[in-house]
């Protein structure tokens, strides 16, 4: 009995370990994130609360379409949407509603 192709199921693990880490790599340097964008560090908190959040909607709404949707076609889609909030996140001139540091 043969198993999945090592390949392609190695890169669909490591793809989603890295895309799971990034919501933890930002952790430590909160701080300095805070003051380098001049917002308060319970402003900042919010972005690895949403990142978070994200992903346990993700787990939510996703999970459930793996049964429904080819693997291939639902990976594709959730790596765009992901790119597209990165892009959209890397083109803001702010963060919005993030109240300056006082």
């Amino acid at each position: 009995m043969s198993g999945p192709p090592r390949g392609p199921v190695g890169l669909l693990a490591c793809t989603a370990g890295i895309a799971l880490a990034n919501n933890y790599a930002i952790q430590p340097a909160l701080g300095d994130v805070a003051r380098d964008t001049g917002t308060s560090a319970a402003a900042i908190g919010l972005v690895t609360t949403a990142a978070l959040v994200g992903c346990i909607a993700g787990f939510a709404f996703l999970l459930p379409l793996a049964d429904r949707a080819a693997p291939r076609r639902l990976v594709t889609g959730q790596l765009a949407m992901l790119a597209s909030g990165l892009l959209l996140a890397a083109a803001a001139r702010g963060c919005g509603s993030c109240s300056p540091r006082t």
